[in-house]
């Protein structure tokens, strides 16, 4: 048999995105109907076979601690499978005892969405969200866990858009202090901070911290911002001799599953294949059809055509248009435009703000 033919039981990680409500409203963020979630059944009866063979279960949002799915689905797969981990992005607002416990005891990761260094720049950027009461959330959870044996890792994360870019140095000081592995830098790419010497400025800054805390603290993302600044200036990349602390080998496409809200099926979120519509097909009959076997060829052989290049994991990321992933693109235009127009619409806006 085909390595790139794989079964049910071969699936390590599952992420499932519930819906997009949300208690924040971010500046960055593009969602405007928040009303939108997935069909139960997807998760509750389509889902269901993968749960007694997943390692890693990842529950996503819109915010999933304001989603009544969300501890459905947790309590759900803890009955198929006990020994199951989760794994959460969260803007930390609602992150109280429930879920402190749940992924202390069931919890291989927890992030918390901050984006800001201090009270100010985090509630301009998090909309309706309490700096204090975040952070409380999260010296809880940290102090949780120190109290209990467990392999949970807690990190903060931060999208760089030019509201916040001064602070990149003092967010690599905060994940220090207030004791976590791991920070992760993400960015806009349709929100670009202008300023070149103010944006290597304070990357050096930040990546000057990163060589602080070496062995105490992952910073993750800043090298991958800047490779892609660069390419959309048409500046020299200082730092391409540097490189982010990846796995060797994505294997996404053999033991990874993303579903959306809309019950689109996909290796994960960082690839233009889409296997199919849960809504209509059974999970197995979609996890080798035609289109994922050849995606699985390509990346057994370092081919990433299909993947985004913002992708940690790409390593060949190719920026700008990518003509040989049109179909892709195309394939999920058509896709999101059947579920709502108006969303498939602003997913392009964004798409040609990117490529300008």
């Amino acid at each position: 048999m085909s390595k790139n033919i794989i079964k049910i039981k071969d699936i390590d990680e599952l992420h499932v995105e519930l819906g997009y409500q949300c208690n924040l409203r971010c500046i960055m963020c593009f969602q405007k109907d928040y009303t939108q979630k997935i069909d139960p059944d997807i998760w509750k009866k389509k889902l269901l076979p993968l749960y007694p063979h997943l390692k890693r279960l990842i529950i996503q949002g819109g915010e999933p601690t304001v989603i009544k799915a969300s501890k459905e689905l947790a309590d759900l797969a803890l009955q198929k499978n006990p020994d199951i981990k989760f794994g959460i992005m969260t803007n930390g607002l609602l992150f109280g005892d429930y879920w402190q416990k749940l992924f202390v005891d069931h919890g291989y990761s927890v992030n918390f969405s901050i984006n800001g260094a201090d009270k100010e720049i985090h509630e301009k950027i998090n909309v309706n969200s309490d700096f204090e009461k975040v952070m409380k959330n999260l010296e809880d959870l940290i102090a949780l866990r120190s109290a209990k044996e467990n392999s949970l890792e807690i990190s903060i994360s931060f999208v760089i858009i030019p509201e916040n870019l001064h602070q990149l140095a003092d967010f690599v000081d905060l994940a220090k202090k207030v004791g976590v592995e791991k920070v992760r830098f993400f960015f806009d790419a349709s929100r670009l901070p202008d300023g070149v010497e103010d944006v290597k400025k304070n990357i050096a800054s930040a990546l000057d911290g990163r060589k602080k805390y070496r062995g105490g603290l992952e910073v993750e993302g800043l090298l991958k911002f800047y490779e892609y600044y660069c390419f959309k200036k048409k500046i020299d990349n200082v730092y391409k001799q540097e490189k982010e602390s990846i796995p060797s080998r994505c294997v996404a496409p053999w033991k990874s599953l993303y579903v959306d809200h809309y019950g689109k099926l996909m290796s994960c979120c960082m690839s233009n294949i889409i296997l199919g519509d849960l809504n209509k097909n059974k999970l197995k009959d979609l996890l080798n059809v035609k289109k994922v076997l050849d995606f699985r060829k390509k990346m057994s052989k370092g081919d990433f055509r299909y993947c985004q290049a913002t992708c940690l994991e790409n390593i060949k990321p190719k920026y700008g248009l990518n003509i040989s992933n049109s179909r892709g693109y195309l394939e999920k235009f058509l896709y999101d435009f059947k579920q709502s127009p108006s969303v498939a619409f602003k997913k392009v806006w964004r798409k040609l703000k990117q490529l300008k």
